[in-house]
């Protein structure tokens, strides 16, 4: 956990970082693969308007770009719903 987020005194912190980190994929995912409880939002990533400006590494990018229904759900509600819990209405 980096010290800033312990000094926080939020040990079960769930961080985010929205659009992959842009435009520092590369160092957004070190922080995945180094701490717990760290996620992407891919928002944005790899759409025409961002690959113009921030494109995804070529060693990155998807080989496949088709979004199912099943992949949908997955990032639209599954992935929220175990980060957050479920929403109270």
């Amino acid at each position: 956990m980096p010290r800033w987020v312990a000094e926080l005194g939020l040990p079960g912190l769930v961080a985010v970082l929205a659009h992959a980190g842009m435009p520092d994929y590369v160092g957004a995912l070190e922080l995945v693969h180094r701490y717990e409880h760290v996620y992407l939002d891919t928002t944005m990533v790899g759409t025409p308007f961002n690959e113009r400006a921030m494109p995804v590494p070529a060693d990155r990018a998807a080989s496949d770009d088709r979004l199912g229904v099943g992949f949908l759900r997955a990032v639209l509600h599954d992935t929220p719903d175990q980060l957050l819990g479920p929403l109270a209405v």
